[in-house]
């Protein structure tokens, strides 16, 4: 039946964002409560150790998110051409425009092609003294070694260099999960408006054959049958 092919298709697709979601949870938590070690303008051996392993663990957790990111992007694609209507697809094209045009969301898309295919990114953390706290970033100029970034983000990354800024991780995650959050949402509601009849006949026949097993007084597996036309919404969360 069509609608046993949509409904799994959906499901996987949520498994894709939940993967990135939980990813994101775990970077920002990491980025807003980064681990606390002595900042000194020589700095020990003690507390160069620390460095490196928060380092490390900040690009495992950005890899990890980066990469959720892209498959989550792919599999949006497949969607697409397999479950939206044509005038959905024609407003698929115009969303991903609107929300992922931005140099700073084109960063995250196309960061796990540069942790692939370059170098892992320089972390830095930018310290204030007085307040005794720090935040993490990236180096922009570092960035620009990758030769295949999109013209708009080369010229971002280049006014950062140049006017001695940095890419403050938090800031960009935030941003990229809001629109994420948002068409991942539009793209659900859009494959059930797109494919309604086909679900709903599923969803009753398996209405039908739960109400029998209870009559019968048998025990059986229900299909899941959570989305879309029961109600079923992302748990998107805040960032």
């Amino acid at each position: 039946m069509p609608g046993w092919k949509v409904h799994w298709a959906c499901s996987r697709f949520v498994s894709s964002f939940e993967i990135f979601r939980r990813n994101s949870i775990q970077l920002l938590t990491f980025l807003r409560n980064p681990p606390s070690f002595s900042f000194q303008f020589l700095p020990d051996e003690k507390t160069r150790i620390q460095k490196i392993e928060s380092d490390t663990e900040s690009l495992r957790l950005i890899h990890n998110y980066v990469a959720s990111a892209k498959t989550l992007i792919e599999h949006c694609r497949r969607i697409k051409s397999k479950y939206l209507q044509s005038q959905s697809q024609s407003k698929y094209d115009v969303l991903v425009k609107d929300y992922f045009i931005h140099p700073r969301a084109q960063l995250i898309t196309n960061l796990r092609n540069f942790m692939l295919h370059v170098d892992l990114p320089s972390i830095c953390n930018r310290v204030k003294w007085l307040e005794g706290s720090s935040r993490i970033a990236l180096l922009p100029h570092k960035l620009l070694h990758w030769k295949k970034w999109g013209s708009d983000v080369k010229d971002y990354l280049c006014s950062l260099t140049n006017q001695q800024e940095y890419l403050f991780l938090e800031d960009l995650v935030v941003e990229y999960n809001e629109k994420t959050n948002r068409f991942s949402e539009w793209l659900l509601d859009e494959i059930v408006s797109c494919n309604y009849d086909d679900l709903e006949n599923v969803y009753k026949i398996n209405d039908d054959i739960l109400e029998s097993v209870r009559e019968n007084g048998l025990v059986a597996d229900p299909l899941i049958v959570q989305f879309f036309t029961r109600g079923f919404r992302l748990t998107v969360g805040s960032s």
